[in-house]
């Protein structure tokens, strides 16, 4: 039994699941709507912020580029008190990595788009994923989908990046 599996056992599309329900294996919430506005999760506001996402650079720097979607999630980096008897800001991790340089794996999982926009002429778009972190770009077009503004990818990409840690104190 794979992922999709059970995503389609969650959904209801029996014709795809295979025997996944018949082997008493669990299934997942899926809503029909953006987390945001489903009543229990506080609008995802307790932890997560709202980003967008924009179309590349624009030529002219006071034009905005059109924006394409949107991250949903949290970046903490608090500041360090020049003085080190203060108190530190809140830690969100126990055990801090050494001094240096930290590489890092970010595992990107594309599942679905809805609502695309046209960009064919019969209506439709042929889209497939592009994801760029700092220099490097992973460009998935050999794997486009044809003809639909609803795509399925559920594909995972992996890109690795370097941040540097510094450690002030304790």
């Amino acid at each position: 039994m794979d992922w999709w599996s059970k995503f389609y056992a969650s959904t209801g599309e029996r014709n795809k699941c295979g025997t996944y329900l018949e082997k008493g294996f669990d299934t997942l919430q899926v809503y029909d709507r953006e987390l945001e506005k489903v009543e229990g999760f506080s609008a995802l506001s307790d932890f997560c912020q709202t980003f967008k996402l924009y179309r590349g650079k624009t030529q002219d720097e006071g034009e905005d580029p059109s924006v394409v979607g949107e991250f949903k999630g949290m970046f903490k980096i608090y500041p360090l008190p020049d003085d080190p008897s203060s108190p530190p800001p809140p830690r969100q991790f126990r055990q801090m990595p050494p001094n240096g340089i930290e590489e890092c794996l970010v595992r990107v999982y594309v599942i679905q788009a809805s609502g695309l926009q046209p960009k064919d002429t019969n209506g439709k778009c042929d889209p497939y994923v592009k994801i760029s972190l700092g220099k490097k770009t992973i460009n998935d077009h050999d794997h486009y989908i044809p003809c639909t503004l609803e795509p399925v990818f559920g594909k995972l990409f992996e890109l690795s990046c370097s941040l540097l840690w510094r450690k002030t104190y304790g």
